[in-house]
């Protein structure tokens, strides 16, 4: 098992038993130093909290080494940098030189404004250790698919408590970490100089830098970093189609072919085993899936499907390796027209002279054109010189299962041939032609 802990965990146990009053302290008139600690951006000085009733007149805390509980130091020169003289927070005027790094318990002696003096064991800790950080760090910016590595550099260093010293920490463990990859050890070298390459595996995969556990020196502090993710420039892919008709019929079907490939290093390759789905998209780019396949070993594919309404079809591949282009897709218009059909025509010459015509024009799929033109042509012999004799809209004629009903009754003394026409629309229905009639 992996041992990730630092000298940060003993600063903060250390100094975690004084850092709150007891009730019994705070319900006390007598002056009391409520809790003592190390300041966090100068570990080598002291603060403390007090109360005192009567105005503080004199702090003194004793620095006591963990080792021979021998008292090592004296500070008695503070000032107030928050709070009252009653109840507040002071810091020593100087950090303390020490010989030695470690953890060592702060005794104190207070006296009051009314001349009361109390004397405390242990009320805190002063951590005196080098606090280690990471300068000039540099990691990655930008990998590909090709060049997945990324390096994090830079300078381990260290202030010493008490001088202020700042200096290279070497030959001191570090680990740099990836989100999905695996850890990376080193150590720092010459000037605290550290260069350590991982993998990443996914795109936006942020991670973090940190010193390890050095049991020689347990009053460094711990070190850490957190590192973006690096941009991930994505290889392109690209896929072709071509439909094989771009009009047909409702309940028809039409055949999409196409290619589909990705740009290596080198050149551009064809893109086996990937699949490929082709959607029916409306306006407002909502999608449903029509049919599915896969490329074969060349990249190509071939997937036939029904589409229900003209508009778009939208042919789109996935790719899971997130060092390609996700979603690339291509769109291909197809023309989709509802069935329409005359389901009967009749003719036939009434008793004044005159042709009467009757048929019915029926739409197959549950949807009607606005407008409903038929055209009724006449033929000397049925089989050309068609010319349209009259037009009129049926769009509000009567319905019956057989269809929109209509009729016409026309001057034409001589004999022929009759037929009815719709011409359609050119992106919604089907034109339609009805049965031949003769009338002598």
């Amino acid at each position: 098992m992996r041992r990730f802990v630092s000298a940060v965990a003993i600063a903060v146990g250390v100094a975690a038993g004084g850092l709150a009053p007891t009730a019994a302290q705070a319900a006390s008139a007598a002056p009391a130093v409520l809790w003592a600690s190390s300041v966090e951006e100068e570990l080598g000085r002291i603060q403390v909290g007090v109360s005192a009733d009567a105005g503080v007149a004199s702090i003194k805390i004793h620095v006591i080494s963990p080792a021979t509980e021998e008292e090592v130091a004296v500070v008695d020169s503070f000032h107030l940098v928050n709070g009252t003289e009653q109840y507040g927070w002071w810091q020593s005027d100087d950090a303390v030189i020490l010989p030695e790094l470690g953890a060592y318990r702060l005794d104190s002696e207070i006296t009051d404004a009314d001349g009361v003096h109390v004397e405390q064991r242990s009320v805190g800790f002063l951590a005196y250790m080098v606090k280690m950080f990471f300068k000039d760090l540099k990691v990655t910016r930008t990998v590909s698919y090709d060049k997945r590595q990324v390096t994090a550099s830079g300078r381990l260093m260290g202030r010493w408590p008490g001088t202020g010293d700042v200096k290279p920490v070497e030959n001191f463990p570090i680990e740099f970490v990836t989100w999905y990859g695996n850890p990376v050890d080193g150590v720092s070298g010459k000037v605290g100089h550290f260069e350590l390459t991982t993998e990443v595996q996914y795109a936006d995969e942020a991670g973090y830098l940190t010193t390890l556990w050095d049991d020689s020196r347990r009053f460094h502090l711990q070190a850490y970093a957190d590192t973006q993710a690096p941009e991930v420039r994505l290889a392109d892919t690209r896929i072709t189609a071509d439909l094989d008709r771009d009009t047909i019929i409702n309940g028809e079907q039409v055949t999409l072919t196409g290619e589909l490939s990705w740009k290596t290093p080198q050149e551009w390759r064809p893109m086996p085993d990937a699949p490929v789905y082709v959607s029916y998209c409306d306006t407002r780019d909502y999608c449903m899936l029509l049919g599915a396949t896969s490329t074969d070993g060349q990249g190509r594919y071939q997937v036939t499907v029904s589409p229900f309404w003209g508009g778009t079809l939208r042919v789109s591949t996935y790719n899971p390796d997130p060092f390609v282009t996700t979603v690339t897709h291509v769109d291909k218009q197809v023309v989709v027209l509802d069935r329409t059909q005359f389901t009967d025509f009749f003719g036939e010459r009434n008793a004044d002279g005159a042709v009467w015509l009757h048929g019915h024009l029926q739409f197959l799929n549950n949807s009607t054109p606005g407008q409903m033109s038929v055209d009724i042509q006449f033929s000397k012999d049925g089989t050309g010189g068609w010319h349209t004799v009259s037009s009129f809209d049926i769009s509000y004629n009567p319905t019956n299962p057989e269809g929109v009903s209509f009729e016409a009754l026309l001057d034409e003394p001589g004999p022929g041939y009759w037929r009815a026409t719709y011409a359609g629309t050119a992106t919604s229905f089907q034109s339609a032609v009805s049965a031949v009639v003769f009338v002598g």
